[in-house]
């Protein structure tokens, strides 16, 4: 089963790697790079995703400004109504 995964692995890294091969020194060197700076991109994806979702999440929650009377004071003082 390890070897399967392995020999996988590898064919999909080759495959990956070919993409490259008309660069110079592309073949190895530009495919690491360029699969590294992929993976940092995708994790500060994420990495916005999940805080953008949890300061969403604490402002919905946020009893201060949702409530009537504080958004009707603000709406007043926005609209310049006395």
């Amino acid at each position: 089963m390890l070897t399967i995964i392995l020999s996988f692995i590898k064919s999909l890294w080759w495959s990956w790697a070919s993409l490259f091969h008309g660069i110079p020194h592309g073949d190895p060197y530009v495919a690491f790079v360029v699969l590294f700076i992929a993976f940092c991109v995708a994790t500060w994806v994420v990495q916005k995703i999940c805080n953008h979702e949890s300061s969403q999440r604490s402002q919905r929650f946020d009893n201060s400004f949702y409530n009537d009377e504080d958004r009707f004071k603000t709406y007043c003082k926005v609209m310049n109504i006395r």
